[in-house]
């Protein structure tokens, strides 16, 4: 098998980029780049990154595998088009997730999936969103799926709201949530958004994994009620 995308490392924690082109406005992902750029020029060395776009011209785009080569995320980054002309979107968002879930499922252990996006535009959360009044079930089902498959591929997820304006709605809400869900922080409401995904990195690059077998070593799709006490 031949491939042009970069093999993925062998364990975690690693972690990826999505700058999500689709679900922000041009001139809030130019200041997203920038600081993102920022964050990259003192990253620590030895820093896993990769670096997804989504847009709505071009899908889910891979820009840079794997790296912890500063001056390489630096060039893939610095090329992202925020596209300030748009088309419809071509891509489900839950599709696209997966996909990225796919890619980076290759390495073991903790994956951290740094969303950089204003607010939350989808719940991924283990019942899709309906609690949050979302009626189409179709998409519920979908997102239930994408929550699954990131979950499997033990990818916890920051989101990372660009604008430096201290408010607090509703999509912030759901990022909190969704971030709590997966095992990830939410980052809003800060004017030092390097400092954030500094921290974010750090948060996520000491982690444990917890596995269950149901008593007869099988999946019979139910849910099982565990309980874990620490001393």
């Amino acid at each position: 098998v031949y491939s042009n995308i970069g093999a993925v490392p062998a364990t975690g924690p690693v972690n990826v980029f999505l700058m999500d082109v689709m679900d922000t406005a041009p001139d809030t992902m130019e200041i997203a780049k920038r600081k993102v750029l920022k964050y990259l020029e003192t990253m620590p060395s030895g820093t896993q990154v990769a670096i997804f776009s989504l847009s709505s011209n071009k899908g889910l785009r891979l820009l840079q595998g794997f790296t912890s080569d500063r001056v390489a995320a630096i060039a893939a980054l610095q090329a992202l088009d925020v596209e300030w002309f748009r088309n419809p979107p071509k891509m489900d968002l839950a599709y696209a997730l997966q996909k990225l879930s796919a890619y980076v499922s290759g390495a073991r252990g903790r994956k951290n999936l740094l969303w950089v996006v204003p607010g939350m535009p989808a719940m991924l959360t283990r019942d899709g969103g309906y609690s949050w009044g979302n009626g189409d079930m179709s998409k519920v089902h979908r997102l239930m799926d994408t929550y699954e498959r990131l979950t499997a591929a033990e990818v916890a997820v920051y989101p990372v709201d660009p604008n430096d304006n201290f408010s607090l709605g509703w999509k912030n809400l759901k990022a909190k949530q969704v971030a709590e869900d997966t095992g990830g922080l939410a980052l809003y409401n800060t004017n030092d958004l390097v400092s954030a995904i500094g921290h974010a990195i750090d948060h996520g690059s000491s982690f444990y994994t917890l596995s269950y077998i149901p008593p007869n070593s099988r999946d019979d799709g139910h849910y099982h009620h565990i309980k874990i006490e620490t001393d």
